[in-house]
């Protein structure tokens, strides 16, 4: 399997703003004309300290920033295009509101499989594990919106992969819980070939771009003394209640 080597960025999908001198002076703001300001982590024409301030901030979250002039500069030094209107040698306070921002990862670098993350996984949940066996939901369409290939509940061996070569990549960077848009280009896709109709399922055409939202809902484990049972987890149980239930299929059978 292809050695992945991913990039992530952050892009900032809302962002209101007011900035002010310390008199109270205000130079600009966003709700002027009610249009948030989007823009991606570290861009390179948003000033240094506004990039950090939102950097420190989660969705929802509404916060004053008090920024010293050395810091209203870009990170590299030269005036910023974001936030507009940057007085110099100044310092600034800006209130801002994170209004929506998702995580973009680049898998192999190449843009050829782009992951959007829609739903972290909880905290304690794996990314890697000693079975090679996953159970995913998945919906895979083309770019007008036609679904060519859906199911509520597939298992695949992460070795063999599964529809497409991007879903066993995908999942090699996702945690259990995890829900995730994918932009999978032709290469990692069906290629310059495309994919006949099957059954119930539509064409893919020559060179097409797929968008799939996949959510890895968990590794297949196996257990028991010859590990002859498959376990599914569905949902978390509790450690500390008193009688845990668990969800357990055994080898063959239907959950």
């Amino acid at each position: 399997m292809k050695s992945r080597s991913n990039k992530t960025w952050h892009k900032i999908n809302g962002v209101h703003f007011t900035g002010e001198l310390v008199d109270g002076t205000q130079f600009v703001s966003s709700r002027e004309n009610d249009i948030p300001e989007r823009f991606i982590l570290g861009q390179e024409d948003v000033m240094h300290g506004f990039n950090l301030a939102v950097s420190s901030m989660q969705p929802g979250e509404k916060a004053i920033f008090t920024i010293p002039s050395a810091l209203t500069m870009t990170k590299a030094g030269s005036p910023a295009s974001i936030p507009s209107n940057i007085p110099p040698n100044q310092t600034l306070r800006f209130e801002i509101e994170l209004i929506a921002m998702f995580t973009i990862i680049d898998i192999f670098k190449d843009e050829g499989i782009l992951k959007k993350i829609v739903k972290n996984a909880e905290p304690d949940r794996k990314q890697s594990h000693s079975s090679d066996f996953v159970f995913v939901k998945y919906d895979a369409c083309l770019m007008d919106g036609t679904s060519v290939s859906k199911s509520e509940g597939v298992e695949f061996s992460l070795t063999d992969g599964f529809f497409c070569p991007a879903f066993a990549h995908a999942v090699h960077t996702m945690k259990e819980g995890e829900e995730a848009v994918l932009i999978v280009k032709p290469k990692y896709a069906f290629g310059e070939q495309g994919r006949p109709s099957q059954g119930e399922e539509a064409a893919v055409p020559p060179d097409a771009t797929l968008y799939v939202h996949l959510l890895f809902v968990c590794w297949i484990r196996r257990i028991g003394e010859d590990q002859a049972i498959a376990k599914k987890t569905l949902r978390i149980g509790n450690s500390q209640r008193i009688h845990t239930q668990s969800q357990a299929v055994v080898k063959g059978t239907a959950c």
